[in-house]
C-alpha cells in the first residue's frame, strides 16, 4: 500500500517477519526499482557480509543504493521515488515451507 502516492519518498529499510528454517540461506537476491533508479543487494550467504539483521522476531535490511551513479566521483544515490518495487529471489531448494506474512518499508519524505 502506498500511503501518499503523490509525494516523493527516500526509501531506507525493509523489515519483515515470518517463519523460516534459515532466512539467510533462503533470500538470494533482492532487487529495488523506482521509476528512474535500480538497485540490488547480492548476498554471499556468510554471516559477515549478510545484509539481513535479526532483532527478536523481525528481520531487516537497508534498501540498496542505486546501481549506477552520475559520475565516478559521486557515491551511489539513495532510492527515491513516489513508489518502489521490490523483487525477492528466494532459494526454495532447501526449504519448501515458510511463511512470510508481512513486508514493510520505512521511508521519509524527500525534500527534492
Amino acid at each position: 500500500m502506498n500511503k501518499d502516492p503523490l509525494l516523493t519518498k527516500t526509501f531506507d529499510n525493509v523489515f519483515f517477519s515470518g517463519e523460516f528454517d534459515d532466512v539467510r540461506k533462503m533470500m538470494q537476491v533482492i532487487k529495488f526499482t523506482t521509476k528512474t533508479q535500480e538497485g540490488t543487494i547480492f548476498k554471499d550467504n556468510t554471516e559477515v557480509n549478510n545484509p539481513i539483521e535479526q532483532r527478536e522476531d523481525t528481520f531487516r535490511f537497508a534498501v540498496g543504493r542505486e546501481k549506477t551513479s552520475v559520475d565516478d566521483m559521486s557515491l551511489p544515490g539513495r532510492m527515491k521515488g513516489k513508489y518502489m518495487i521490490c523483487d525477492y529471489i528466494i532459494n526454495c531448494n532447501d526449504q519448501h515451507n515458510f511463511r512470510l506474512p508481512n513486508i514493510n518499508t520505512t521511508y521519509r519524505y524527500s525534500m527534492v
